[in-house]
């Protein structure tokens, strides 16, 4: 575990969010009652120091201090904006694929019905459509994967 900070250093809003995580598994343990907890949760989003955090705490058993504890984790933020990159990135991935599918769907059913129409075998000439979107799309992704 990480040495503790001060108890007059400023605490961040992720201090504030663990603090009400360890209150609301007390909530659900039994530890306080609904009114307290509600007393609790609004001091706690009110803090302004680790002591303030941590003596809301201090009575409940198995809670850890945040004063000992916001080193020692990562914070939540990071992986909560690591997933919203990857949704992100998913995202437009999704939509630059979609376009070119439906455009080869598209432009390939022209074709079809042109060679239906004419009874012979047609130059395929929605390749050189699809060539090149294919060629942006495959851009797109790439910068796309490799965007942090």
């Amino acid at each position: 575990m990480s040495e503790p900070l001060p108890p007059d250093a400023r605490a961040a809003d992720v201090d504030r969010s663990r603090t009400a995580e360890q209150l609301k598994a007390a909530l659900d343990e039994g530890r306080l009652q609904i009114g307290e907890y509600d007393e609790r949760l609004k001091t706690a989003y009110a803090a302004k120091t680790y002591a303030e955090l941590d003596a809301l705490l201090a009575d409940i058993p198995g809670a850890t201090a945040i004063s000992r504890s916001a080193i020692a984790k990562p914070t939540a933020t990071t992986a909560s904006s690591s997933n919203a990159r990857t949704r992100s990135k998913r995202k437009d991935l999704k939509k630059t694929w979609s376009a070119f599918g439906g455009a080869f769907i598209f432009f390939t059913g022209l074709w079809a019905v042109g060679w239906a129409a004419s009874q012979e075998m047609p130059n395929f000439w929605p390749m050189w459509i699809l060539g090149i979107w294919g060629v942006i799309a495959l851009c797109q992704t790439w910068a796309t994967l490799t965007r942090d």
